[in-house]
């Protein structure tokens, strides 16, 4: 801490000597307190050095321009630059979604590379969507596939979300029904609402998708289940029964190329259910080792876990950029100084140092903050129940989105019309911060799943607010911490009380939770 803090004063710290620095005099002062942004640099990257070392030197080289930006490109060159940038990370040999069993953070230190929205949110698909999914909900007749997962030969899709079932996909309509005759399963979406929706990969480059449906044996319904299925052969011709539709242009982030599918009457095998925790005999017989079906669907999609992880170093990267670009064209760009001359940076401006040095102070805060949970999901540190990871997860995403979206709208109009280019990339962290707030849950509505998290371990007495028996001095920074916790205290115990409230009085948990009190 006492390193961050010195590197945030100097980067604060432009005083009265500093007034009529020129840039080659202000350059030398950064190269003098260079030891100390390395230092600051291998605390923040936390782990995977060398990997994170060969995807800068990859990036660095520009092999034929692949790195170089583009202008005024078609959708279709957009996304084919895009695939094209994934497959030189690939090409590294430097990660594998065979990571997620022995090194997780690997994965989440490619995110940290990503600097191009198309090109990250392709990658989190392949390697943590549907290549994760593969790994760890598949058994050995799977496997086979990871190979040229890794090596983005077999590409695929994760089709959780139908249009009209999002946030309460448990309740999707997309069936898989077994024809025990065949020993097939019969995957159908049987109305407009069940097809798959914004679904990455689809419309353009993915041979495979990861379909989640409802199970039905012998017109029972055994829940949500996840069904490895064809959608295109190798020549990228679609498979019978299968319809996509191109979603079309957005407003960002258009090197993805997301579409909606449907299934009619799509035969796959039956081993082709993703098999490590239930599974169907030839006989229609169902076993599995989760009891309760609700337990069974968050089990299967237990990736959207990693996936708020992965967005959240997407994200972080843009930002990087974006604050990096902010404060060095700050730096450099001179104005009026106190002599009238156009010689004094504008960061040296206490207007510019207020919109910006917050928003530094963010970045690192939120990077030391997602380290954690990083470490948290990579078992680094022991005794953690999944309820717990699972509010980490959740309270990270909205966190870090929201703060990129803040940092790239107040950079690109501190920077003014260098901000309003393109090719100074400050703008481009808009649309990809947009992205990732809405990607895999809602953030207001991943804030609500953190706050019920919370309130039934408050309940079974599984979470304690930390103690504090000093006054709160608001200058010290472990009291402030304290004065925080002290605040959460206090709205918890008002939310408990005006429950416990309102249920007593025949309210329902609905009308209470969703339609009354949602200031809380």
């Amino acid at each position: 801490m006492e390193r961050l803090r010195k590197v945030l004063q100097h980067l604060s710290n432009i005083n009265s000597a500093d007034r009529c620095s020129s840039p080659k005099e202000l350059r030398k002062k950064w190269k003098r307190d260079l030891t100390e942004i390395k230092k600051l640099k291998f605390f923040l990257e936390n782990d995977n050095y060398e990997l994170r070392q060969k995807m800068r030197n990859l990036i660095n080289s520009n092999a034929r321009g692949l790195f170089t930006q583009k202008f005024n490109l078609t959708l279709d060159e957009q996304r084919e630059i895009a695939m094209k940038r994934l497959k030189a990370y690939c090409g590294t040999n430097s990660f594998s979604v065979k990571n997620f069993l022995n090194n997780p953070r690997a994965i989440f230190a490619i995110h940290d590379f990503a600097v191009e929205s198309g090109t990250a949110t392709k990658m989190t698909v392949q390697f943590n969507l549907f290549g994760g999914s593969v790994l760890k909900l598949g058994t050995n007749i799977h496997h086979d596939l990871i190979n040229g997962i890794d090596q983005v030969e077999e590409i695929g899709c994760f089709a959780l979300t139908e249009l009209g079932y999002g946030n309460n996909a448990a309740k999707m309509e997309t069936v898989a029904v077994l024809d025990l005759t065949c020993d097939e399963w019969i995957i159908n979406t049987p109305t407009i609402l069940s097809q798959k929706y914004w679904i990455t990969n689809g419309a353009v480059h993915a041979h495979w998708s990861v379909v989640f449906a409802q199970m039905l044996i012998k017109n029972k319904n055994y829940g949500v289940h996840a069904f490895l299925v064809p959608i295109r052969n190798q020549n990228l011709t679609v498979c019978t029964g299968v319809k996509i539709e191109d979603m079309g242009i957005k407003f960002g982030c258009n090197g993805v190329d997301n579409a909606k599918l449907q299934f009619k009457n799509v035969r796959i095998p039956r081993t082709a259910l993703l098999n490590r925790y239930s599974n169907v005999e030839k006989d229609g017989t169902f076993t599995s080792v989760i009891k309760k079906k609700r337990d069974r669907f968050l089990k299967v999609a237990d990736q959207l876990l990693s996936g708020r992880i992965c967005i959240c170093c997407m994200t972080m990267c843009s930002d990087r950029i974006v604050l990096a670009t902010t404060l060095l064209y700050s730096a450099s760009r001179l104005t009026i100084g106190d002599n009238g001359q156009s010689n004094y940076p504008i960061l040296g401006y206490q207007l510019q140092q207020n919109a910006i040095m917050p928003l530094v102070a963010s970045q690192v805060s939120l990077n030391i903050g997602l380290n954690h949970v990083k470490d948290r999901y990579s078992g680094v540190h022991p005794n953690l129940d999944h309820q717990e990871l699972v509010i980490f997860c959740c309270v990270i995403k909205p966190l870090v989105t929201w703060h990129c979206n803040e940092s790239a709208n107040i950079c690109r109009e501190r920077c003014g019309g260098q901000g309003y280019l393109s090719i100074n990339r400050v703008a481009e962290g808009i649309p990809g911060a947009h992205a990732g707030m809405t990607a895999e849950g809602d953030n207001r509505v991943l804030i609500q799943k953190t706050c019920k998290e919370l309130l039934e371990k408050l309940k079974k007495r599984e979470y304690k607010f930390p103690e504090n028996k000093k006054p709160i001095k608001l200058h010290k920074v472990l009291s402030l911490y304290h004065a925080f916790i002290q605040r959460e205290a206090i709205l918890f115990t008002k939310l408990s009380s005006i429950l416990k409230s309102e249920l007593f009085k025949g309210k329902s948990l609905f009308d209470v939770w969703s339609l009354n009190y949602q200031e809380y």
